[in-house]
């Protein structure tokens, strides 16, 4: 569903500025921007039930796998300009507590 209108547009909050993190499944479209909030400075709390927190460390692993083998690929063909290319990476996957 898109966002309503009195938000869409409006800038989002800074990583650090957020209290906590509700998560309601483990679809890379909701819990994909993990990774990136905890690297912008998200230091709070993730709240999800047992199962969806194991199910989003495994979606994050294998998307951070993903993007590993077609940054390798891009850099072995020349299609990516970034160094490093991988925005994630397994070892840079927060783990599920």
């Amino acid at each position: 569903m898109g966002q309503s209108a009195p938000t869409r547009g409006a800038p989002a909050p800074s990583a650090q500025a957020l209290h906590a993190v509700v998560l309601t499944h483990a679809h890379l479209d909701h819990c994909g921007y993990l990774p990136r909030l905890v690297h912008h400075g998200f230091r709070g709390p993730l709240f999800a039930t047992a199962d969806t927190a194991r199910l989003a460390g495994i979606v994050l692993r294998d998307s951070a796998r993903l993007q590993e083998e077609e940054a390798a690929h891009a850099n072995e063909h020349g299609w990516s300009k970034h160094r490093p290319p991988a925005l994630c990476t397994p070892a840079r996957t927060p783990s599920a507590r």
